[in-house]
């Protein structure tokens, strides 16, 4: 989720719920509809690529891990809704993309550099009978998913999931109203805040936290 200060959608009609629908599946199945172009990663409303390298490697990590992650957002293209409101939209059409991502752009992108082989991340977040392949770098050998055995690509391609839902929303206009309400609603993180977790991470505990200096704490 982006962080601001909010953008404030009117509307003089009574609000109803959306179509939506929750669900969960493997990482790999998502990475597999982006390579076949199941997913249009580009609608209007959407930003282009902005994660850093580190912050594609550390969704990685945490797929690894089991952590859990924030759903990827699709709108179904094929739905009644679109089809109805877009009469000329040719489902036939093999260049048209079933799904448009209207939250989860950078994650989509993230999975499909991994299970193409394309994000090397540290193999020491392997075992060592897990790794057929290393890459050698400045950090230390580092492995993509091709460098890990049949067997371990089995195994993390069953055990990586990722939230998902869909929506049926039926035009551009209602994707860039949700995408809207998904990416303004938070605040900036400060960076003493993201400094003094990481600092807690690496020694369990810091001087600096809002807790020790209320008088630093903006709430």
């Amino acid at each position: 989720m982006s962080q601001s200060t909010g953008t404030l959608l009117r509307d003089d009609r009574p609000l109803k719920r959306l179509p939506l629908h929750a669900t969960s599946g493997t990482a790999r199945g998502l990475a597999n509809e982006v390579s076949d172009g199941d997913i249009d990663l580009d609608p209007p409303y959407q930003r282009g690529s902005a994660w850093s390298q580190a912050q594609r490697v550390n969704l990685i990590r945490s797929l690894r891990l089991g952590v859990p992650v924030p759903a990827v957002v699709l709108n179904d293209r094929h739905a009644p809704a679109w089809y109805a409101a877009n009469p000329g939209h040719d489902r036939s059409n093999p260049s048209r993309s079933t799904y448009a991502v209207i939250d989860g752009k950078q994650r989509l992108e993230t999975l499909r550099d991994w299970f193409e082989g394309s994000l090397p991340v540290p193999a020491s977040w392997f075992e060592p009978e897990e790794i057929a392949t290393t890459i050698p770098t400045p950090e230390g050998p580092h492995v993509t998913w091709h460098g890990l055995t049949p067997t371990a690509r089995a195994v993390m391609g069953t055990e990586a999931t990722m939230p998902r839902i869909y929506a049926a929303l039926p035009t551009v206009q209602a994707e860039a109203e949700m995408y809207l309400l998904l990416n303004t609603g938070g605040t900036e993180q400060r960076a003493a805040d993201l400094a003094n977790a990481a600092e807690v991470a690496r020694r369990g505990t810091s001087s600096t936290s809002p807790q020790n200096n209320p008088s630093e704490d903006p709430r």
